[in-house]
């Protein structure tokens, strides 16, 4: 739902709705008017619902209290895939909420939290939660205040502890870290490939060994061929 000017009253008749439901994959509330309240029914309704994989709020009201329900969420949801979180009034302690769930979420994959005034301190505790997060792959956090700090949070996870996120969106008035950022990216995506196609090949290699297996002389399908072979030259001297 779209510029639907969707309160928090509507909010938690929708999530009432989503805790009950086991087929809706994708609840769309951007751009509306939900503030807190609504935030907190639909984060209630999602640590009980195991089907939804998209969650976009961006563009409302949400302040402190909804990202600090929305974060003890992401501790327990094992379903979630994305969650836009753009452009609301999250703040700091908002923003150390989401870093303690994203930590523990072991699902998600895509979040955005651009334009929240998040601060300093909650930037550099998203940097320390990638440490211990291994799915997390596109995070966007421009427009949050964070600058050299979290930047370098940032590149110490992603040097020694982060090998899946591959894209990101941050503002930093330092180009040498905007500069490192982005190689450490492009690494982390040239590794995510590297593992893709030696995954094929090693598939490829097992499906060559069973070939050679069934084929060999005495195996089952060399017995095969050879039955068949018995039986048409059987036929052709009668």
């Amino acid at each position: 739902m779209y510029y639907g000017g969707l309160d928090d009253d509507g909010t938690t008749r929708i999530a009432g709705a989503i805790k009950r439901s086991r087929r809706i994959l994708g609840l769309s509330l951007h751009n509306n008017i939900i503030g807190d309240r609504g935030a907190v029914a639909v984060a209630d309704a999602l640590k009980v619902n195991s089907s939804l994989r998209k969650l976009v709020l961006g563009m409302n009201r949400i302040g402190s209290g909804g990202a600090m329900a929305i974060g003890d969420m992401l501790k327990v949801n094992h379903s979630l895939k994305m969650v836009n979180l753009g452009y609301n009034r999250i703040g700091p302690p908002g923003g150390l909420a989401l870093a303690q769930g994203l930590q523990s979420n072991t699902t998600l994959e895509i979040l955005d939290l651009s334009f929240n005034d998040l601060g300093e301190a909650a930037g550099v505790a998203i940097a320390q939660a990638l440490k211990l997060n291994s799915t997390l792959r596109e995070l966007f956090v421009a427009g949050n205040g964070l600058d050299v700090a979290t930047g370098e949070a940032i590149i110490e996870t992603l040097r020694n502890s982060n090998h899946t996120l591959i894209r990101m969106q941050f503002f930093c008035n330092e180009p040498e870290v905007h500069k490192e950022i982005g190689s450490l990216l492009r690494r982390n995506l040239l590794r995510k490939r590297m593992d893709r196609w030696r995954g094929v090949c090693w598939a490829l290699v097992a499906f060559s060994s069973l070939l050679r297996d069934v084929y060999r002389p005495g195996g089952r399908g060399f017995k095969r061929a050879e039955a068949s072979y018995d039986c048409h030259a059987r036929k052709r001297r009668n």
